[in-house]
């Protein structure tokens, strides 16, 4: 009876090893490594990939320059401004804050600050969480990204450029993203500990969980191990990033730490390290986004937020059923890193081997202007424009930034920052539609 048991205990653990390990083959990684040199070669990316299940890393892997001037290759775990990702960290500490009584979700911001107008006085702080406040992102503000966002810093200044806002909508009606609600949430935060958002994040989440290699910064500081960033002004020049004030960041966009560090984060979820089941049911238990994370239903269900700042990208998502988590921190800006996790997703779950392919341009001679126009999905709900300036062709997909295209044969072009493909179809020499091919997905689209 005794070997019986001790048998059974042995089955069980293997295959409990077999589980846990099931990502850490060695074709995984390996197809997670070409993944990153065809993104690297083809899409001009440079910064850090790490892909975990639990505690275990399966794959870590930086490439690019940390120093372009110098000529300075990234290493493993530097730092990386992190962008909107921040904004999971303020949720947290919102959640912490009403565990203490300082406050409650339901309050009204204006209970907190006195010096916003009377016109926001519907808005609550669960509204501004999860972004269904009306409020503007920053483009609400006049001239805000061709001048304030170098100047804007004293707190009265940034308040009275709020204060003269007009609501999208009825606060609770709607969602719309804005990082200008996240940076109340942190002056509430100020408020209600009496210290600065720093402190708090610092107090509250960072040191007990020992990320010793995240934080917050400002505009000027020098951070020992911060990866220089660069903007990637068309698909082959990139420049040193522009410079932009911080201070209106607080608590939305202000962090800054390492692929290392995030993995800690999205394990302390999953290990309950430092909110409870109850709690993370309120961050999580939403529709589309929730106390400072998107809720992800495409494939598994999983959670994540993607950042984006002159000079960075970033990605973190995590898979609790999988237990698995997806960090990309990039020092170029914009890349497609949401894009690069869930591919790296579909590489994990898919058992995907086929990495993109890397396109070669052409050289014959076309006629931009024959493949212009505007393109409706067959399902109706996507809207694709091809355009042309000065010779060459751009796609812009729905309200998305466009992005420059390249022949690669007859009728058929390709997108450098966005791996994508499309042949068009001609009938009488005439463009009729066009298919798209993207990770693995096929779309048609006709012409309008």
């Amino acid at each position: 009876m005794k070997n019986s048991k001790t048998t059974f205990m042995i089955i069980c653990l293997i295959l409990w090893l077999c589980v846990n390990f099931v990502y850490s083959q060695t074709p995984v990684r390996q197809t997670l490594h070409n993944y990153l040199k065809a993104l690297h070669t083809q899409n001009g990316f440079s910064g850090e990939i790490l892909v975990a299940q639990k505690e275990q890393i399966i794959f870590q892997q930086a490439i690019g320059l940390s120093s372009r001037e110098l000529g300075v290759a990234l290493k493993p775990n530097q730092k990386y401004r992190i962008a909107s990702i921040t904004k999971t960290f303020t949720g947290a500490l919102l959640v912490l804050a009403q565990r203490a009584g300082k406050l409650k979700l339901n309050d009204k911001v204006c209970k907190y600050i006195p010096a916003l107008s009377s016109k926001f006085k519907n808005i609550t702080l669960r509204h501004l969480l999860k972004h269904t406040s009306g409020l503007p992102h920053y483009e609400g503000i006049k001239n805000y990204w061709l001048q304030k966002s170098k100047y804007l810093s004293k707190p009265e200044a940034i308040i009275a450029e709020i204060n003269q806002l007009t609501l999208y909508f009825k606060p609770g009606s709607n969602m719309k993203y804005t990082s200008l609600g996240y940076y109340l949430l942190a002056k509430v935060l100020e408020n209600v500990h009496k210290a600065k958002y720093a402190t708090i994040l610092k107090d509250q989440i960072l040191k007990p969980l020992k990320m010793t290699h995240s934080g917050v910064e400002s505009s000027l500081a020098i951070v020992p191990n911060l990866v220089n960033g660069y903007h990637q002004l068309t698909d082959d020049q990139v420049i040193k990033s522009p410079y932009r004030n911080y201070a209106i960041l607080k608590g939305a966009g202000d962090m800054y730490s390492s692929v290392n560090d995030l993995l800690v984060w999205s394990q302390s979820f999953l290990n309950n390290d430092l909110l409870t089941s109850q709690e993370q049911q309120q961050i999580f238990e939403q529709d589309k986004y929730g106390y400072g994370w998107f809720i992800g239903k495409s494939q598994l269900q999983h959670y994540y937020h993607g950042g984006g700042t002159w000079g960075y990208s970033s990605y973190l998502a995590f898979y609790p059923k999988k237990q698995v988590s997806i960090i990309v921190l990039a020092n170029v800006s914009t890349l497609p890193v949401k894009e690069t996790g869930k591919f790296i997703a579909q590489i994990l779950f898919n058992r995907l081997t086929k990495i993109p392919v890397l396109q070669t341009q052409t050289q014959h001679e076309f006629d931009p202007m024959l493949y212009t126009g505007v393109f409706k999905s067959d399902s109706g709900k996507v809207t694709l424009k091809i355009t042309t300036k000065n010779a060459k062709l751009y796609a812009q997909v729905a309200n998305r930034p466009g992005f420059q295209i390249y022949s690669k044969g007859v009728h058929q072009f390709f997108g450098k920052k966005v791996a994508v493909t499309f042949s068009f179809e001609l009938e009488n020499r005439q463009v009729t539609g066009l298919t798209t091919q993207r990770m693995g997905k096929v779309f048609h689209f006709k012409k309008q």
